[in-house]
């Protein structure tokens, strides 16, 4: 559960500002969930499942009002790697998500890759997905995903994609670059395809600096949409304080993008923390501000 207080401006090229204020926002540090999950031995491998729903923990408390279920799979895992079918992230944003300071934090306004201002680069989920991470080897971690679409032809709002990933971590050092490349279809022959990708890392300076760097590609059919890249770290100011921040610019159809994105997080306990994040970016084109926002949040998170 995460609750709080949160604002957002936005003005446009043309002087309009419009004023969001949330008293009772919830979801600035991570979206409310509720979620069930276990797992049983068998021999040398391991089976499992997870149920996860996200809710209006500001609202209504409906399940259905933030998107119904999240994150939801069955898996199968030993010596031979880990198997997990069903609906799940996608292995472009598990790591653009490692790769943001502000670990996927829904403030989004700042940030230059990940679910940025201009345009959001990596698909965050899909359905029906199959993805295979191998066993880590050397440091080494390797995941592919698919997701077939539908037999049916009249179904729509249809995705067949293909994605992966390759991470080397060790020691303090961790580099990534992760794929996806999809078909989103609005009718039984209408398709939108979408091409993207992520490269970065992130480098622990001592037990209390690390600095994370990504860039990312989206093209949208045969158009160059949006190239962004975010540059940040996250400084442990106390064993129990934490600070973020990152600086993102990019470009693309909609013009060019530059931000910054700063927070800090507060932990009470292992389970409970207190934040405070702020957000500004601004959207160009042709040199001239065609957008600028902010937006700023304070809460509780609490986590289980």
């Amino acid at each position: 559960m995460d609750g709080g207080f949160n604002t957002t401006t936005v003005k446009t090229g043309s002087e309009v500002t419009r004023n969001q204020t949330g008293g009772n926002a919830a979801g600035a540090l991570a979206s409310n969930r509720i979620g069930f999950r276990g797992t049983e031995k068998i021999g040398d491998m391991t089976a499992g499942f997870h149920y996860e729903l996200g809710m209006d923990a500001g609202g209504t408390g409906d399940l259905s009002t933030t998107g119904g279920v999240r994150r939801s799979v069955v898996s199968l895992a030993g010596g031979f790697g880990t198997v997990e079918i069903g609906r799940d992230y996608t292995p472009i944003f598990s790591l653009s998500c490692t790769l943001d300071t502000a670990a996927c934090s829904n403030v989004q306004e700042g940030k230059g890759v990940y679910l940025n201002g201009a345009a959001a680069i990596t698909t965050v989920r899909n359905s029906g997905q199959i993805m295979y991470t191998l066993p880590t080897m050397g440091g080494l971690t390797a995941k592919i995903a698919v997701t077939n679409r539908s037999s049916d032809p009249n179904t729509s709002g249809d995705v067949e994609s293909t994605g992966g990933s390759v991470v080397y971590n060790a020691g303090p050092l961790m580099l990534g670059v992760a794929f996806n490349n999809q078909k989103a279809f609005s009718s039984a022959t209408a398709s939108v395809k979408r091409e993207e990708m992520i490269i970065g890392g992130s480098y622990m300076v001592n037990k209390q600096l690390s600095i994370q760097v990504q860039h990312g590609d989206l093209k949208t059919g045969s158009v160059d949409t949006y190239k962004g890249t975010q540059v940040g770290a996250r400084f442990n100011v106390s064993p129990t304080l934490l600070a973020f921040g990152s600086v993102g610019s990019g470009d693309g159809a909609v013009g060019d993008f530059e931000g910054f994105n700063v927070g800090i997080a507060n932990s009470l306990s292992k389970r409970t923390r207190l934040y405070a994040t702020y957000g500004q970016d601004e959207l160009k084109k042709a040199g001239s501000p065609t957008r600028e926002r902010s937006q700023f949040a304070v809460g509780i998170n609490h986590a289980f």
